[in-house]
């Protein structure tokens, strides 16, 4: 018997999606009650400063035709995937009188942090800082990304999403309906708009909220450890999730977007039906837990006393089942993940060399850019077969997922000759 320690890694990859209630401004709490439409509304004249500091005003743009106002912000999946987006908006219509204005009203969201996203994403268009949410709350945006489309008087003829191909935790292969495209054409060709409204989808923004910290649920003593336990695996830097909770700065301006993500059981990610059992991997937050994070909330979301602080959990940096005896990898060349769209999943077949039968008693699949891989399934193809044998996988990945380590006596059998397939899947974040 030949007993080996065998490791699965994969090729360098570039290129990752969140979610989403209204504020009442005794807690801070959302409440998704319906208001007017905004559209027939006209928007004042506002200047605000730009991503690099430079004030830029409304009034700059008087001669173009309309005007997009969008609302975005530098984390969220959705304005992470729509920002190139309106950038070939913008290069469409700009010479007929269109001018797309980027608006981000996230109090946790820094001028560098903007340019960082200008930069990264390549925006074409202006990104101005709207602090305090002043802007946001005059426009009674809620939303990123959410589009305002302006004509010359400064009213809004649209108010929505941008199209419909990217929503709260679906993507199309393709859009169906381009609303903003179409309704920016319908308002330079002089018609009336056939969809004025639409429904925008997206992260909350984070706003600025007067509430006073006067609950006794703190976030060192009491919430921390939820985080750490529940949510940090996938939300701290390098990993797919699209913010950082790994301290009490990363939680300001989210708090929105996680009550309404917890209230409806999106976060953390867990699909089981808990009427056929209970599962030891449970990933869901007890009521308890997610009580805790709504009374804090309500409470004005205080920090607390550092000593209160948990201590960090530690993730391993190299290999979790040890020094392997083999490492092989997807292949030997990148898989460039575009910025958008759907992939299909890719697979990949390697001859791992194999000419005796081996006896595998540990493995672990590792992306190499974890900010775009959903998932690694790794099957054994039998020798002289062509078709993968769905009962073998060695061993898969996803975020907080960990690697397959038998116990002694215990063994996966594959016998010589037998080929690996990878089958990967990515989801563009955007770049």
């Amino acid at each position: 018997m030949h007993c080996r320690l065998v490791c699965f890694t994969v090729a360098w990859l570039v290129g990752g999606i969140v979610s989403i209630q209204f504020a009442n401004a005794a807690t801070g709490r959302q409440s998704e009650e319906s208001s007017a439409s905004p559209v027939g509304t006209q928007v004042a004249m506002f200047e605000l400063p730009n991503a690099y500091g430079k004030p830029v005003s409304l009034r700059d743009f008087v001669g173009k035709k309309c005007a997009a106002i969008v609302f975005l912000g530098t984390e969220c999946p959705l304005a992470k995937l729509y920002g190139p987006r309106l950038n070939d908006l913008q290069a469409k219509f700009g010479d007929r009188g269109l001018q797309v204005i980027g608006i981000n009203s996230n109090k946790q969201d820094s001028l560098t942090e903007m340019a960082a996203y200008v930069h990264r994403h390549e925006i074409k268009f202006p990104m101005l800082k709207d602090k305090g949410n002043v802007l946001a709350d005059a426009m009674k945006a809620k939303r990123t990304p959410e589009v305002f489309l302006i004509d010359a008087d400064r009213v809004v003829r649209y108010h929505g999403r941008i199209d419909d191909q990217y929503g709260v935790g679906y993507a199309r292969d393709k859009k169906t309906r381009s609303d903003l495209a179409i309704a920016v054409e319908e308002l330079l060709s002089g018609d009336e708009i056939t969809h004025p409204t639409t429904e925008a989808v997206g992260c909350h923004i984070g706003r600025t909220k007067e509430v006073a910290e006067v609950g006794e649920i703190t976030y060192a003593k009491h919430i921390a450890p939820i985080f750490n336990a529940r949510c940090v695996s996938c939300h701290r830097e390098g990993e797919i999730a699209p913010f950082t909770l790994t301290s009490y700065d990363d939680t300001q301006g989210w708090e929105d977007t996680i009550l309404e993500v917890i209230g409806n059981n999106r976060m953390p990610p867990w699909s089981a039906n808990p009427a056929h059992g209970e599962f030891a991997n449970d990933a869901r937050l007890s009521e308890g837990e997610k009580e805790l994070i709504g009374q804090w909330v309500d409470g004005g979301m205080p920090e607390g006393d550092p000593d209160d602080l948990p201590e960090p959990p530690v993730f391993a940096t190299g290999w979790q089942i040890g020094e392997p005896d083999q490492v092989i990898q997807m292949r030997d060349k990148p898989f460039d993940v575009p910025a958008e769209g759907v992939i299909d999943y890719q697979r990949f077949v390697i001859d791992p060399g194999w000419d005796e039968d081996k006896f595998v008693v540990a493995c672990e699949a590792r992306p190499q850019n974890r900010a775009v891989v959903h998932h690694i399934l790794v099957y054994v193809i039998p020798p002289g077969g062509r078709n993968v044998d769905l009962r073998k996988v060695l061993v898969g990945y996803a975020p907080g997922s960990t690697p397959v380590d038998l116990d002694d006596g215990v063994a996966i059998h594959v016998e010589a000759g037998s080929k690996l397939l990878f089958e990967m899947h990515y989801t563009p974040n955007g770049t």
